[in-house]
């Protein structure tokens, strides 16, 4: 598992959200934890791939944005 961070503007390019509810949002309903910190919303990478998303997991579709 990866620790890598992803930060809460990655978080907003790739939600496509701007506000921190919206993004929230998006991530709970895909399964992904995430935190709220000073700096805005952030997860993992690790925590992408435990919810099951992940670039090679192509035969699953999830609507993301």
């Amino acid at each position: 598992m990866s620790n890598q961070v992803v930060n809460h503007d990655a978080l907003k390019a790739i939600t496509g959200y701007k506000r921190t509810p919206d993004i929230l949002k998006c991530l709970k309903n895909q399964g992904i934890q995430c935190f709220v910190g000073k700096k805005g919303t952030w997860t993992t990478i690790g925590l992408i791939e435990k919810a099951g998303i992940t670039s090679e997991n192509n035969n699953n579709y999830v609507d993301i944005l």
